[in-house]
């Protein structure tokens, strides 16, 4: 009986240690999932609305200063969408940019000093697997312009998605609540591993990979979704790796029973030469020198 009493207290005190190493030091089960739950936070989405009394936020600026939350899903090189959602408590009117790169999250940079390979977009300092990212998956350039890309030349526009919202390039956001907004790209990275959904993009402005005129002016072109898939991406890989027509002519891919067919089709390439003449024409109209030397800014995204 002695025996058994000693065993019992041992017991008790073990127990009780053991409740004041929880309360004193570890983290406590419902902090633990109180702080997962907000670290992986999901904002249902609804359809966007304008509200006249939200105050107005630009995206990248209220992605930096945390009162917009945004998962980007790309689906494939040519486009994607967005879920913005508003983590405040009040409603906001969220500015969209005209233009911007959908760029990987990676933990870390190869090489290049945690820049793009010493180049930045343009000139061909990213392109094709020479320098760059070393490896991983595209970039891809564009912007809000449309749901869908058009044929020929021309096609849709509007904001994508964006109906009901307070017109070009703006909506308002609930509380605690998203907007999902589809995007149109091109590749900015020849050679690279397409994009996939499951792969982490976020979104940064233009000018931090490139300030080459006629790649931001090809960009921006992009952003109406009102350019020819093909032929837009013909024209921009003609800037940001230095390809020829002959080389963009010359590849080829392999269809779905295994055929080796051309990349681009005759029409695609004739329609590129025009969106980058029109490129051109646009910067020398603003006085800009459309041959000048791109200024690249490094930024790394982590």
């Amino acid at each position: 009986m002695r025996l058994q009493k000693h065993t019992f207290a041992l017991l008790a005190a073990a127990m009780v240690g053991l409740f004041l190493q929880t309360a004193d030091g570890a983290e406590p089960a419902s902090s633990r999932r109180e702080r997962t739950s907000r670290k992986h936070k999901t904002y249902p989405v609804v359809v966007p609305r304008f509200d006249k009394t939200a105050e107005r936020v630009a995206l990248f600026d209220g992605m930096k200063d945390d009162t917009l939350h945004t998962q980007v899903v790309m689906h494939g090189p040519m486009g994607g969408y967005v879920i913005i959602g508003n983590k405040t408590d009040k409603p906001v009117t969220v500015e969209l940019p005209k233009t911007f790169i959908a760029t990987p999250v990676l933990k870390q940079f190869g090489g290049g000093g945690g820049g793009l390979g010493g180049g930045g977009l343009g000139g061909g300092g990213l392109g094709g697997g020479q320098g760059g990212q070393g490896g991983g998956q595209q970039q891809g350039g564009g912007g809000f312009g449309g749901g869908g890309q058009g044929g020929g030349l021309g096609g849709g526009g509007g904001l994508g998605g964006g109906g009901g919202g307070g017109g070009q390039g703006f909506f308002s956001i609930p509380p605690e609540k998203g907007v999902k907004v589809p995007f149109v790209t091109v590749c900015l990275d020849h050679g690279k591993a397409d994009p996939t959904p499951s792969a982490k993009y976020t979104l940064i402005p233009v000018e931090e990979r490139t300030t080459d005129p006629v790649l931001t002016e090809l960009i921006t072109m992009v952003a109406t979704g009102r350019l020819a898939p093909q032929a837009a991406q013909a024209a921009m890989w003609t800037q940001t790796d230095n390809m020829s027509w002959q080389q963009l002519a010359q590849k080829y891919k392999y269809n779905q029973i295994g055929v080796k067919v051309p990349y681009f089709a005759q029409q695609d390439l004739a329609g590129a030469q025009m969106i980058l003449a029109t490129a051109i024409g646009r910067v020398k109209e603003r006085g800009e020198n459309p041959v000048a030397e791109p200024t690249p800014v490094r930024a790394s995204i982590r």
